[in-house]
């Protein structure tokens, strides 16, 4: 193994505001158990702009070529430093470029479920339609690493419509394709799916300035959050042979808003408002966003090494965070109070 990335762990927000900061500062230092390591032989992900590394471009053409940026950042994302950190750059390439039967999937624009566009953005399950396609025999490589990494374009969907039950619907819905989809490749043999949850969206610069958007989106965040959390122990329970990681996407990306509201001295990220490529913003290298919805390259690679960390020396994020204040603590509560509730509301 070439690369050691830094470990991002849960107690980040569980003492005291010095005692975070300084704990967070040691485990980003600490060597990994050697002995607990786990490698992949192959690394196939299915997704959104996240991940995608040149799709977007491949399946537009020759227009595609001209206009479209490879990534959505001003750098390489999380899927080129994942890659690289496991030894398997050339998976990160896009895969309606290169043609190759593993890689990267992930289309900007993807939802979770079917789509058009113009022209048609492949969904999340026709990426792993095209993958099944391709897919020597038709079979998962047992020792690889597959990721289906999605539902942000779902949930911004659902936020825009006007009927609460419909948001609802979509968002659950969401949840579950993604789930799905892990299902389809462990039951063609996949040993190792990863399945990382969404950042609440109700916080990004896009959703702001629009009246009731943040609000909303945060609660649809939770509610997909907790529906693919709920999905994936049931899958867990089905298919015994596959080890499925879940990945607490949020967590991190509450760590770094909590770590800048205080000068940003673990993460090097200060400006988690302004996109850095707007004229007079802050440097990227120290903004968290790189337009009104994407993250930089340097928030891409504080997520890949935080994936590094669970995939391969099974060390995650915390699930459970505890806010640093009781007002962020209250509020919590109730979203996910309210998103189980509407669940189960249309579960019934």
């Amino acid at each position: 193994m070439t690369t050691r990335p830094i470990a991002v762990h849960g107690n980040f927000m569980r003492t005291t505001k010095r005692a975070t900061i300084a704990l967070v500062a040691v485990a980003l230092l600490l060597p990994k158990a050697a002995h607990a390591e786990r490698t992949f032989s192959s690394f196939t992900v299915f997704g959104d702009s996240f991940s995608d590394t040149g799709n977007l471009r491949a399946v537009n053409g020759f227009l595609g070529a001209l206009f479209i940026p490879a990534r959505q950042s001003n750098g390489e994302v999380w899927t080129d430093y994942f890659a690289r950190s496991i030894n398997r750059s050339a998976d990160a390439a896009p895969v309606y470029q290169s043609r190759r039967a593993t890689g990267n999937y992930s289309v900007a624009g993807a939802r979770t479920t079917s789509q058009s566009g113009f022209p048609a953005t492949p969904s999340v399950p026709q990426q792993v339609q095209r993958w099944a396609g391709g897919a020597s025999n038709g079979m998962a490589d047992p020792t690889g690493l597959y990721a289906v990494f999605g539902g942000a374009n779902d949930i911004r969907t659902a936020g825009a419509l006007g009927s609460a039950v419909q948001r609802q619907q979509v968002t659950v819905s969401a949840a579950r394709s993604i789930v799905q989809q892990a299902g389809v490749l462990a039951d063609r043999g996949a040993g190792f799916v990863l399945i990382p949850n969404t950042v609440n969206l109700g916080l990004v610069p896009e959703a702001q300035g629009i009246p009731n958007r943040p609000g909303v989106l945060t609660e649809l965040s939770a509610l997909f959050n907790l529906t693919l959390a709920d999905e994936l122990a049931l899958l867990r329970a089905s298919r015994p042979q596959t080890t499925f990681f879940d990945f607490s996407t949020d967590i991190l990306f509450e760590n770094v808003l909590y770590d800048a509201a205080r000068g940003g001295g673990v993460f090097g990220i200060s400006d988690v408002t302004t996109p850095c490529r707007n004229p007079g913003a802050a440097s990227c290298d120290v903004s968290l966003f790189w337009d009104n919805l994407h993250p930089t390259t340097r928030a891409h690679d504080y997520v890949a090494r935080a994936i590094y960390d669970r995939v391969v020396f099974d060390r995650n994020v915390a699930r459970i965070p505890e806010p640093a204040s009781l007002a962020l603590l209250v509020t919590g509560v109730v979203v996910l109070g309210a998103a189980r509730l509407r669940r189960r509301a249309l579960a019934a």
